[in-house]
């Protein structure tokens, strides 16, 4: 997409919400401790660390390492934050590899996120946030998720069905991130923090099975190929042993690390 569209959407951006500060709302570090169930002393110290004043002083830096702590902010925290956000996506996109590009699309589309914000936001302020959306249309899905950017530009401009039917797409999402997580569980265990799937034994022996399943193959054919030339039979037989022995190692170190 042409770079002046993308500069003057963040120039709009920052136009509209350059006076807005922090106040007492949730800051960046602030909402990580809180995101990891972290003290009233976490907090506080976490929050010290922050930029409280002028959103256009957070590090990009800052924004790429927190890619989820939008979702643990309030009303102030959410209207401080969210143009920083905007803006790096929008400068960093091509180039980012970081969650952080997508995570303002991600409260922007959430319906409920758009309640809370609304009686927050002035209406330049809305009129930017349009205009972030719409330029996030032009930059297209090879670069971000805008799967529900158009029912959220209908959300934003009034458009209750359009909030039903954001709400029915993330209940689908939910179903499945619950389904999977059941299949997760039924293998080994979760972590809710960020699911990383452990797997239970059963499933170990057969990663394990998998891994040395080529070299039981390639032992066997030397084996047959070899078995009448002299000494050349050991080493399909060796390859064998070699897979036998990989295979209880590797099922006692998966054990031991249960």
């Amino acid at each position: 997409m042409p770079t002046t569209q993308a500069h003057d959407a963040v120039k709009q951006i920052v136009d509209a919400f350059t006076e807005v500060s922090l106040g007492n709302g949730v800051s960046l570090r602030e909402a990580d401790v809180i995101d990891h169930y972290g003290t009233d002393h976490e907090r506080a110290a976490a929050r010290k660390q922050d930029e409280l004043q002028d959103w256009q002083r957070i590090p990009d830096e800052d924004i790429e390492n927190h890619s989820f702590v939008l979702c643990f902010m309030d009303d102030e925290g959410l209207r401080f934050h969210l143009p920083a956000y905007m803006r790096f996506t929008l400068r960093r996109y091509r180039e980012s590899e970081s969650m952080s590009t997508d995570s303002s699309l991600c409260r922007l589309c959430d319906p409920d996120c758009i309640k809370q914000l609304l009686p927050y936001l002035t209406g330049q302020q809305i009129d930017a946030i349009k205009t972030f959306l719409n330029t996030c249309l032009e930059i297209g899905d090879d670069w971000l998720n805008i799967s529900k950017v158009q029912l959220a530009l209908r959300h934003w401009q009034g458009d209750e069905a359009a909030a039903e039917e954001l709400r029915a797409m993330l209940d689908a999402v939910d179903e499945q991130q619950r389904v999977l997580r059941l299949i997760l569980d039924a293998s080994g265990k979760c972590d809710l923090g960020g699911c990383q799937p452990k797997p239970a034994l059963w499933s170990r022996a057969l990663l394990v099975i998998a891994y040395v399943t080529p070299f039981v193959a390639f032992g066997i054919l030397m084996f047959m190929r070899l078995r009448h030339e002299g000494l050349w039979w050991i080493v399909g037989v060796g390859a064998i042993a070699i897979a036998f022995v990989a295979f209880v190692l590797e099922m006692r170190r998966q054990t031991d690390g249960t």
